[in-house]
């Protein structure tokens, strides 16, 4: 048997023709991860970071492109779920209407008499307004855009209603 140390090895079997590497990224696309393209919930993120930095200093001195950064998103991502500032706020009024009405709902289902509900709609007002500084200040602060939307709106009118059902229930109208 002949010996094959030092022998060069010849097969019939084709090798792999060699790309440059700027060849190779286009022809192999390396397998992205999701955290690479997608934050997750990014809507939620935004108004969660607003709400953050409203809590800490009470000013709403702060743009879309600030919230971008610190979440680690393009400078542009926000703008695929608030189309400004305004809009941004807008939400976290709703969103804080929407709370402090199911607060005075909650009130409201109580089996207690209409003096003892309306009562502790106040409660809740209070408890609501002391949890959720942030959403308050927006919610009765300047307006956060010229006309607010059709969610805030009709969360606003939700909560207004139950208060006044309540304080109807109570006393009279």
């Amino acid at each position: 048997m002949a010996s094959t140390k030092g022998a060069r090895l010849t097969s019939t079997t084709k090798k792999a023709p060699s790309r440059s590497p700027r060849t190779a990224s286009r022809t192999a696309p390396r397998a992205k991860k999701r955290s690479d393209y997608h934050h997750g919930d990014l809507r939620r993120a935004l108004l969660d970071q607003a709400v953050a930095m409203l809590t800490v200093d009470g000013r709403a001195d702060f743009s879309l492109r600030d919230l971008a950064r610190r979440l680690g998103v393009s400078h542009g991502a926000p703008a695929h779920h608030f189309a400004d500032k305004g809009a941004l706020l807008d939400a976290i009024a709703a969103e804080g209407f929407r709370g402090l009405a199911d607060a005075l709902l909650a009130a409201k289902a109580l089996d207690a008499s209409p003096e003892e509900r309306l009562a502790a709609s106040g409660v809740a007002y209070v408890r609501f307004a002391v949890t959720h500084p942030a959403h308050v200040r927006v919610m009765f602060g300047k307006a956060p855009s010229d006309a607010p939307s059709d969610e805030c709106l009709a969360e606003s009118l939700r909560a207004y209603k139950a208060l006044l059902d309540l304080a109807t229930d109570a006393v009279g109208p």
